[in-house]
């Protein structure tokens, strides 16, 4: 999950996700303006739409890491 004003780190983690999709795993960049979700920096949890994002979170574990069996 990556916030505003860090195109670096987008770059460096879609690059880390090509790297793992080669060997097999799976990983997930969320970048969240590409979601429409602004205003958020390396602390997401103190800004002023924490429950938004805590809901996205909520619902990215639920899909990928708590599925019924």
């Amino acid at each position: 999950m990556i916030g505003d004003h860090a195109q670096d780190r987008v770059d460096a983690s879609r690059k880390f996700q090509r790297e793992m999709a080669a060997l097999g795993g799976r990983v997930t960049v969320d970048v969240l303006p590409e979601a429409g979700i602004f205003g958020n920096g390396h602390t997401m949890m103190l800004e002023k739409n924490n429950k938004q994002i805590m809901f996205r979170m909520i619902a990215w574990l639920e899909g990928n890491v708590f599925k019924p069996r």
